[in-house]
């Protein structure tokens, strides 16, 4: 192919996914290892000294929290080169632009597929079972501030920085190389892994939950349905913990990602 054709062919369409991508899937890669290292290693090493054993309230939040800043400063840092600007352009990159109401209707796909398939896994291959998260972190403790902040980080920041790390750093690398399934199981199947120390049964149907918001970022073109849909899954997940005796069994709305 000469000429104009073989330049009409190479122009990459920066205002579809995963057209505005500016990273490799190496640089996701190598930015992953550094997240996960950093975040569940470095990070809550930073809190030993105030508390050896991180076994208190707040403690753990510190440790979570810390974990969540590292996703985020880690998914925009290395598309930046680690500069950190224009920050504009790398939050737009990674996925975080407006979407259409239509994207409400793929939300609904996705989550509802996603909680169909994981009942069904539960029901006839393996019941999952994950320690209680939001009471470990302080869901309802007796002190209304560390309560407080429990939701708001198991609902809010875990659900926007485990988007942006996992969903449009990680995956968004992952697509510049890959099709979208092979990136999405791959990137999904990473997301599972690191929920293993909260439940090592859970990591199957968490990485679909991955797989299910790889495919509704792609469908939608934005970030901020996969973090609403990840809030909400949360959200569901502890008020039914708090709510729900051992009769009743709801176990895909009952797993924090």
């Amino acid at each position: 192919m000469n000429g104009p054709e073989a330049s009409q062919s190479e122009t990459v369409d920066e205002s579809r996914f995963p057209g505005w991508v500016s990273w490799s899937a190496r640089d996701a890669g190598l930015g992953a290892l550094i997240g996960l290292v950093g975040g569940l290693l470095f990070a809550p090493a930073l809190v030993l000294p105030f508390d050896t054993d991180l076994s208190s309230d707040g403690a753990l939040l510190a440790a979570q929290s810390l974990l969540g800043l590292t996703f985020v400063a880690v998914a925009i840092a290395v598309p930046t080169r680690w500069t950190f600007k224009p920050l504009r352009e790398v939050l737009a990159r990674l996925g975080l632009r407006p979407f259409g109401l239509s994207a409400i209707g793929w939300l609904l796909v996705a989550m509802l597929t996603y909680y169909f398939l994981a009942g069904l896994f539960s029901t006839y291959v393996l019941q999952p079972d994950q320690e209680d998260i939001g009471d470990t972190l302080g869901v309802g403790d007796e002190t209304v501030l560390v309560s407080v902040l429990a939701v708001v980080l198991i609902v809010g920041l875990a659900a926007f920085a485990e988007e942006l790390f996992f969903r449009g750093f990680l995956f968004g690398g992952l697509r510049k190389r890959f099709s979208l399934w092979p990136a999405a199981i791959l990137a999904g199947v990473i997301f599972g892994a690191i929920h293993a120390p909260t439940g090592i049964t859970t990591v199957i149907p968490l990485a679909g939950l991955g797989v299910a918001f790889c495919w509704l970022y792609e469908k939608t073109g934005s970030l901020w349905p996969c973090v609403i849909a990840h809030g909400i899954n949360n959200g569901l997940a502890l008020a039914l913990a708090g709510s729900l005796d051992d009769s009743v069994a709801l176990p895909p709305l009952m797993w924090i990602a």
